[in-house]
């Protein structure tokens, strides 16, 4: 009768061991799964925040550098690039000197995820660009694009809330881009376009 009683005992013990074991996966599980919840939303409302920051025209310098078998060697350009809040933007990198002469223009379409700002070019020959490295506010953009090769690309933009693309367009209107040194790519809607010595490089 006594060694009935121990052994009633015991497994009631067990009982309630595996009750609170029980009890605290499940409140481990809800909590693992709140964190993960909170994360998400913290993470979506960073990328809505850098997405609203980043809408707008931004403009400065961008110079790409990479190793050749001679040493370091790079190409700069004053660069214009616009973000639009339905997904869309698009870039002129252009010589100061004489931008409606030299100049290359192209379209993308844009997303931020995790923190990364992805670039797709609609000119096809051109890698997604991923810009994860970088600094912004409302007033500066600056930091690295990797494009998947071996070259260091580096950006310093500011703001740039009086750049008239105007001029640009009204030189693809008047059928300019059929004239010498000019490269144009088909893609859906606007055109990837190349002149003077962007023309010359990209061919």
């Amino acid at each position: 009768m006594l060694n009935f009683a121990v052994e009633i005992k015991q497994k009631n013990i067990h009982i309630k061991k595996h009750t609170i074991m029980k009890k605290l996966t499940t409140i481990l599980a809800m909590a693992l799964m709140a964190v993960m919840t909170v994360s998400l939303f913290v993470s979506c409302d960073e990328d809505d925040e850098i997405a609203y920051t980043l809408n707008g025209t931004w403009t400065g310098n961008l110079s790409a550098y990479y190793q050749d078998r001679w040493g370091l060697v790079g190409d700069h350009y004053r660069t214009t690039i616009t973000f639009y809040q339905d997904g869309t933007g698009e870039e002129i990198d252009y010589d100061v000197r004489s931008p409606y002469r030299d100049h290359w223009y192209c379209p993308f379409l844009w997303t931020v995820n995790n923190g990364t700002i992805t670039l797709r070019y609609k000119d096809s020959e051109w890698n997604p660009v991923y810009i994860y490295d970088y600094s912004l506010s409302d007033n500066y953009f600056s930091g690295y694009m990797d494009d998947g090769t071996n070259r260091d690309i580096v950006f310093r933009f500011v703001y740039d809330g009086s750049f008239d693309w105007n001029p640009f367009y009204e030189l693809y209107d008047r059928g300019y881009a059929k004239g010498n040194n000019v490269l144009t790519r088909s893609s859906a809607g606007k055109k990837a376009v190349a002149m003077g010595a962007f023309a010359k490089t990209n061919q």
